[in-house]
């Protein structure tokens, strides 16, 4: 069965927030480039089509469809928020996959979508990319996932042969659509909410401090997975990340 349309028609919708002008300063964080005007280019998403529809529930999560967790290599976090995280959520929500053994073989392929990105010569992987570039990617190229050949990392060069072995397997999962939730979004929270609800995971960028890191490097996250910012003792912010919301909870 041909599946080269499989992934047609799902959507991909970002979120950029805390001064994406930063200019990134410190290792640690250095996986997301932020430029206002590289974002605004991005197309508003249309809170009249996409979001929930009917009472708001108070809680809602995509954590069943979660790939596990992993370690990203270098400064690839963009590759690991859209195409490992948000990728694989959104379709195994799409065909209902949340074994162990599905979530583990429909991962898509972080370093797939960084090695194109990245900056030529950057095989030590240092250098961020930019959010909206990936989405382009993904429009234009797709991605392929983790398991299928030819094996990725964070420095592998692009080369003729290796493109046209990845592109058959990143072509079957070409996405439609890409918008942005803007700063300057009156209820950002309140979208956010509306499209979790309606089976969207959502890449974020954001600019953080040092103590958003494990205590051995330094930082304040528990071992529990969670960080409270109220801990942090300093506003000096280090440079930016991108992750992904998948789930809220007001209770």
């Amino acid at each position: 069965m041909k599946v080269s349309a499989i992934f047609l028609g799902l959507t991909a919708i970002l979120l950029v927030i805390s001064n994406p002008g930063f200019s990134q300063r410190n290792k640690t964080f250095s996986g997301i480039l932020m430029e206002a005007e590289r974002y605004e280019q991005v197309e508003e998403v249309d809170d009249d089509t996409y979001g929930f529809v009917g009472e708001l529930p108070a809680s809602s999560s995509l954590r069943k469809y979660a790939p596990p967790p992993w370690i990203q290599t270098g400064s690839s976090c963009v590759g690991w928020s859209i195409g490992y995280s948000a990728m694989s959520i959104m379709y195994n929500l799409r065909f209902g996959a949340d074994s162990e053994n599905e979530l583990f073989w429909n991962v898509f392929d972080p370093y797939y979508l960084y090695s194109l990105l990245r900056m030529e010569g950057d095989f030590d992987c240092e250098q961020g990319t930019y959010m909206g570039e990936a989405l382009d990617l993904l429009m234009q190229r797709g991605c392929k996932k983790m398991m299928a050949p030819p094996l990725f990392e964070c420095g592998t060069e692009i080369i003729e042969s290796i493109l046209m072995k990845s592109t058959p397997y990143a072509s079957s999962f070409i996405i439609a659509d890409a918008f942005s939730i803007q700063m300057d979004y009156e209820d950002k929270v309140g979208l956010m909410k509306e499209l979790i609800a309606d089976g969207y995971a959502l890449p974020i960028g954001m600019n953080l401090p040092a103590s958003f890191e494990e205590p051995e490097y330094g930082g304040i996250i528990g071992k529990d997975g969670i960080y409270d910012p109220s801990l942090n003792d300093t506003n000096r912010i280090e440079g930016g990340h991108a992750m992904t919301v998948i789930g809220y909870d007001d209770n």
